[in-house]
């Protein structure tokens, strides 16, 4: 495969990182070589681990508004219900312990799923309608079920290294070159988006997760305050962040596709240096980007 031995080689570009996700895509090798082949492949999707986890803390919030906030309503077991309460409620069944579920509604954990899937008849993956037949056990789980919002990053680093470690040991790669590869992978995920339902989006960014600083010497120095200069850099995170355009009055969400755990200053070149409005430097990143490792920082603003 020429891409697999342009990576090999150390001289490759965004598209060869698309041809070797595309390659792996169906080959079992893990769920993030999935994801990333599946945003590649396909611009309209309704299953995938974006999806879930984007969804599922979208519907944690979206209950705590609807049926806890300063406006709340009460769970009504049968009618109209938003398109997020199913996902809501079987994956948070399909995350408590067999003794929550039991404690809280005398259920077994795949007696709880079983109920909870059939209260939703229609068969798509987010229905708008409940019908249940068995209130006392809806109100049981969803009282213990909104005791905690759980917000967890989409993927795990070293499962991510693992992943890539594979497909790099399949084409000859050395691991050396994994670092560079994951931040390749963000630049080409960098402005992707899926529709999770009609007019509710789930997009893909890229930003510093902490900006490095160096300390200066200023005559106000104290031990508990320190000028220091604010430096671009910083480690880089894959963000994946809400556009709701329901109309439901619901809030949009953010949480982290992966944290890189990679410093920016080695891959980003400085031309993407700016300015921000309260004059401090920022990377320019919401822009459409390239990676082309030929260039000494790979990662560049497209022409």
């Amino acid at each position: 495969m020429a891409s697999g031995r342009r990576v090999r080689n150390g001289v490759y570009t965004d598209a060869d990182i698309v041809a070797i996700y595309m390659k792996y895509r169906e080959s079992g090798i893990g769920s993030f070589t999935r994801e990333v082949g599946d945003f590649i492949a396909h611009s309209k999707r309704d299953r995938g681990a974006t999806l879930d986890a984007t969804a599922y803390t979208f519907a944690q919030l979206a209950f705590f508004q609807t049926y806890q906030g300063k406006k709340k309503k009460p769970l009504e077991q049968k009618g109209k219900c938003g398109w997020w309460l199913r996902h809501y409620l079987l994956t948070k069944a399909k995350g408590a312990s067999e003794d929550e579920i039991k404690k809280a509604s005398g259920l077994t954990k795949k007696q709880a799923e079983n109920a909870i899937k059939s209260w939703f008849p229609d068969k798509q993956v987010y229905p708008t309608e409940i019908k249940c037949n068995d209130p006392s056990t809806l109100y049981q789980l969803a009282s213990h079920f909104s005791r905690a919002i759980v917000i967890k990053d989409v993927f795990d680093l070293s499962q991510v290294k693992a992943e890539i470690g594979k497909i790099f040991d399949a084409e000859g790669i050395d691991h050396a070159e994994i670092d560079r590869f994951i931040v390749g992978t963000a630049v080409m995920l960098n402005g992707k988006s899926v529709e999770i339902v009609p007019d509710f989006m789930a997009k893909v960014d890229l930003r510093i997760g902490t900006q490095r600083h160096l300390p200066v010497y200023h005559k106000d120095n104290t031990d508990n305050m320190q000028y220091v200069i604010v430096l671009p850099d910083g480690n880089l995170k894959i963000c994946v962040t809400t556009e709701n355009n329901t109309g439901d009055g619901l809030v949009s969400v953010g949480l982290d596709f992966l944290d890189t755990g990679i410093d920016t200053e080695s891959y980003f070149s400085r031309s993407l240096v700016e300015l921000d409005e309260h004059r401090m430097m920022r990377l320019r990143l919401r822009g459409p980007l390239s990676f082309d490792t030929s260039q000494k920082l790979p990662v560049s603003e497209v022409a």
